[in-house]
Order: structure tokens, then C-alpha cells, then sequence
């Protein structure tokens, strides 16, 4: 069996014509319905130029954001639920989940783990990235972070 990286190099070794965006004729009503009047693109889309699963979600928006909202609550309580019940901070034993913070103390960091919670990354993703972070209360993370300032000369 031959592997191909593109439909266009299968093609070419099938033999067959490669037509380019400019060559392909224009999809007409035939084949994509028109877009319904309750739906509104951007001005630089256009109905016909998009795929199929962009038509759904443009006449499905409002379904489509209530599936991502309910997706990113349902990880903020498995997050919220995971700090109340596993996690405690390693310097003072601190373990309310307001409090729990994630220190990357080898500067490894892929992106801040409440940020990852909130931009809606998956569970495995979240993990991952908690698995490089030492769990620590407010204070004593700031405490880690602390610097004192250096004396001005002049």
C-alpha cells in the first residue's frame, strides 16, 4: 500500500487532472443550499467558499458556543474539585483550593495552569502540565517568587 502526503500528490501519481481554486467550477445552489437569512458572516466570508462544517457552525453558533461554555464549566469544576480534594501545598500544608497555586520551579513552563483551565484545554493537556508544577499556597508561592529590592546607589 502507498502513503501519500497530500490528496494532490495521489492524485498526480493516479494520473489524474489537478484543478487549482481558479480552475474549480463555482459550487452553485445545486449542491450547497443558499445561506439562510438568519445567518450572518463576516464580510470577508463567503457562503459558498466555506466548508461544510463552517456552514453548520455558522447556522449553529448558538448551539456550537453553548456546547464550548458547557464544556469550559464542566472543566473548571473538575479543576475546582481536583484542588479541593487532592492537592494541598507542599511548604505549609495550606489545602483550601482558593489558595492552591502551581509554582513550575524548572522554568519549564507551557502556559500557566489556570490559564490552561480557562482557555479550555483538555484534562490530559491540564495534567501534564500540573505534573511539572509544585503545588503551593499564595503566600508561599510569593514568597518563592520574592526578591528584595536591591540598595540604589547615587
Amino acid at each position: 500500500m502507498r502513503l501519500f502526503d497530500s490528496w494532490n500528490e495521489a492524485k498526480e501519481r493516479a494520473g489524474l487532472e489537478l484543478l487549482t481554486r481558479e480552475d474549480r467550477p463555482r459550487r452553485n445552489s445545486n449542491q450547497i443550499q443558499p445561506k439562510p437569512d438568519d445567518v450572518d458572516l463576516p464580510d470577508e466570508k463567503d457562503w459558498y467558499d466555506l466548508t461544510p462544517r463552517q456552514r453548520w457552525y455558522y447556522r449553529n453558533r448558538s448551539l456550537e458556543v453553548e456546547r464550548v461554555n458547557r464544556r469550559l464549566d464542566q472543566i473548571r469544576l473538575w479543576f475546582h474539585d481536583m484542588k479541593r480534594d487532592e492537592l494541598v501545598c507542599e511548604e505549609c500544608a495550606e489545602g483550601h483550593p482558593a489558595c492552591i497555586e502551581f509554582h513550575h520551579p524548572n522554568d519549564d513552563k507551557t502556559l500557566g495552569v489556570s490559564r490552561m483551565v480557562n482557555q479550555g484545554y483538555s484534562r490530559d493537556r491540564i495534567r501534564e502540565e500540573m505534573a511539572k508544577c509544585v503545588p503551593l499556597c499564595a503566600n508561599c508561592h510569593a514568597r518563592r517568587h520574592y526578591e528584595p529590592p536591591t540598595s540604589a546607589e547615587g
